[in-house]
């Protein structure tokens, strides 16, 4: 198994002599075979840096402190310097709206980080592995991911660092066993209300059994040569931004319509990503859909057209090319163009700045005991992602909950006594197949959670302190 990782190592990224690698263990068999087999690479010599351990204490579970003890007496036996933290989960949850999951991998991540750059700027180590990496493709095909997310997970990204992507998840188990070990074992790993879960005990099985022996092996070669080819697409796209994007002082980015219309486009698209990534700082909340509404806009938008991204970032169409950022339009101008949807960021707050408000996505496991009318919540399982939001359009209909049949949405505004000019200012949530959500007034019929419901969206909207 040592030469998989080393072989993996050499032929995607070959430390330095002097990188410092701070390899992350909970104290589970995947960490636990990651510390060991850097720590033998290290004593044969494969590379010269320094390597430390950190073990992130969550505090989530009754046994977390003994594995932490656990952790630091693996590491002492090794003669590794082992840096511990505690993060606060629950209390991060008070002022952050994301699942018990999302907020942990969230905190463990700054920590480790952190962690890392104090400590010669190593650096970061997981023990992601095969079986996580064909979990992961799935997902991803599961919600639509274009080539940026059916690569999977790359043995180097930025400072993480992931030395075993080439071996299995059996392999490490066996290599545990053969080395003596007990690992620690974190039983949300088998609840199958998280959809990796379900993907790894049902789905995997039933395909391997019934469709391709070797899908393991094939959906990581395919992640393999996805990754291969968006590596070279990301080269093209920022050479591409390199020659031809101008940024002026206002922190907003041009780029030039007749240059952009000669590529293919594949790299157009790359193209549109990077600079939005450049500009916003992420591409969460971006889709498909955005994609290509800037890139129609940009070869043949009307002068003076403009897109609202989520996060209330603009695109604006100019004479010879496109703008991206800078300043918003007029207030009430951005009301009629939520006419357009936008993708709603699930889980996580989509910002709707024309409207003052925000949507605010969670993904719970059970039910809430109190749902103010301020609020939605759905089963994820019957809805058919991805979802959206919007204000009103003509001819607008829904399912009101408790009513049989459907209502014209014009009508229940009238019925409501919903003033006019409010009107236009109401966010929908919706579907691909229709509306969902009279945002903070009315739940539709379709998709509504109950005790049955395995993973249940909670949406609430809420004013924005400063619109």
């Amino acid at each position: 198994m040592l030469e998989k990782i080393k072989k993996c190592l050499t032929q995607r990224y070959l430390p330095p002599e002097d990188t410092c690698v701070l390899a992350a263990c909970s104290g589970g068999p995947d960490s636990l075979t990651l510390v060991h087999a850097l720590h033998c690479l290290r004593e044969a010599g494969f590379w010269n840096g320094e390597l430390a351990v950190a073990h992130i204490n969550h505090c989530l579970r009754p046994e977390a402190d003994l594995e932490a003890e656990f952790v630091m007496g693996f590491c002492q036996e090794r003669g590794l310097v082992c840096y511990q933290e505690k993060v606060d989960v629950r209390g991060y949850l008070e002022h952050h709206r994301h699942s018990l999951q999302e907020a942990a991998r969230i905190l463990r991540y700054k920590a480790l980080f952190r962690m890392a750059a104090n400590w010669k700027g190593a650096l970061v180590a997981t023990g992601h592995h095969r079986d996580d990496q064909v979990e992961t493709v799935l997902l991803q095909l599961f919600r639509g991911a274009g080539l940026d997310g059916l690569k999977g997970m790359r043995p180097l990204q930025g400072k993480l660092l992931r030395p075993l992507l080439a071996v299995s998840r059996q392999e490490i188990e066996n290599y545990c066993r053969e080395q003596g070990w007990n690992p620690c074992q974190d039983p949300s790993n088998h609840k199958l209300e998280y959809l990796r879960n379900r993907v790894r005990q049902e789905l995997l099985p039933e395909l391997e059994a019934h469709y391709n022996g070797q899908i393991r092996k094939t959906l990581d070669r395919t992640a393999m040569i996805i990754g291969d080819v968006q590596d070279y697409m990301d080269q093209q796209a920022e050479s591409f931004l390199r020659q031809e994007m101008s940024e002026n002082g206002n922190g907003s980015a041009f780029l030039p319509a007749q240059p952009f219309g000669r590529l293919h486009l594949a790299l157009q698209r790359q193209v549109i990503r990077c600079l939005l990534e450049k500009k916003r700082g992420t591409l969460t909340g971006i889709s498909f859909a955005h994609v290509e509404k800037i890139a129609e806009m940009l070869l043949h938008g009307q002068v003076g057209s403009w897109q609202l991204l989520p996060g209330g970032f603009v695109i604006r169409r100019d004479y010879d090319g496109l703008w991206a950022g800078g300043a918003i339009p007029d207030r009430l101008n951005l009301a009629e163009a939520l006419t357009e949807s936008m993708e709603l960021v699930v889980p996580g707050e989509t910002v709707l700045a024309p409207l003052g408000r925000k949507v605010t996505a969670r993904i719970l496991t059970e039910l809430p005991a109190d749902v103010p009318v301020t609020t939605g919540v759905f089963d994820l399982e019957r809805l058919k992602p991805p979802l959206y939001v919007r204000t009103r359009q003509a001819g607008d209909r829904f399912e009101p909950r408790g009513m049989e049949g459907s209502k014209k949405l014009q009508d229940y505004f009238t019925d409501e006594k919903i003033p006019r000019q409010e009107r236009d200012r109401i966010p929908l949530v919706g579907d691909q197949d229709g509306l969902l959500w009279i945002g903070g007034r009315r739940q539709c019929r379709r998709g509504g959670a109950d005790e049955h419901s395995r993973q249940i969206l909670q949406l609430e909207l809420t004013r924005l302190e400063d619109c």
